[in-house]
């Protein structure tokens, strides 16, 4: 009953070249999911892998106003039709090459995780209707990885900003079941849904 684009809701697929948007394929997705009756979840705003090649090579000012510009115009899009966004991605394993750009880790707030909250607080002024996730993988893992991660949800939550918790299962037979069980609980603790957003076995 829900639809995830996979590369087509990134920006490097979507903005490839600078100021020429494709919306194409999203624009088919939308569609097709609203004639069926789904909801969409949009992936991603940032992330550090899927990044567009030019965006290296600008000033930090112009950095900063392209991730705003990419994350506006999604918004005036799509703002009133999708229904969950994975505003950034692997914020523990993929910094974007632009962090610094948008708030670094300690630019305007000293929390350690600046430019994740700045990113936040663009999504929600942007697209107010749609609930916010912050994703990762390997939470249910690694007990490090886990209190990190809860540490910059807490932060989120307190500022208004966050409404869900994106949890990437790869591979998790791997994993005691005791030790799934305690990460999931760290995660649930914070008061937020959690879901799993991407699952897969070897």
């Amino acid at each position: 009953n829900q639809i995830t684009p996979e590369n087509i809701g990134k920006w490097k697929e979507t903005e490839p070249v600078r100021d020429q948007m494709d919306w194409t394929a999203l624009d088919a997705m939308f569609d097709y999911a609203e004639n069926k009756g789904y909801r969409v979840k949009q992936h991603t705003f940032v992330w550090g892998i899927q990044e567009p090649s030019w965006i290296s090579g600008l000033s930090a000012t112009e950095q900063r106003e392209e991730v705003e510009e990419w994350i506006r115009l999604f918004g005036e899009r799509y703002g009133n039709r999708v229904h969950m966004i994975d505003v950034v991605n692997e914020p523990l394993h993929q910094k974007p090459s632009y962090k610094n750009a948008i708030g670094g880790d300690n630019g305007l707030y000293g929390t350690g995780w600046d430019w994740v909250i700045w990113t936040f607080e663009k999504a929600r002024q942007y697209c107010p209707g749609a609930k916010l996730l912050l994703n990762d993988f390997d939470l249910l893992k690694y007990s490090t990885a886990t209190n990190t991660f809860t540490n910059i949800v807490n932060l989120l939550k307190a500022r208004g900003l966050i409404d869900g918790i994106g949890e990437q299962g790869h591979f998790l037979e791997g994993t005691s079941k005791t030790t799934i069980q305690n990460n999931l609980n760290k995660l649930t603790a914070t008061g937020l849904d959690v879901y799993i957003s991407e699952l897969d076995f070897s």
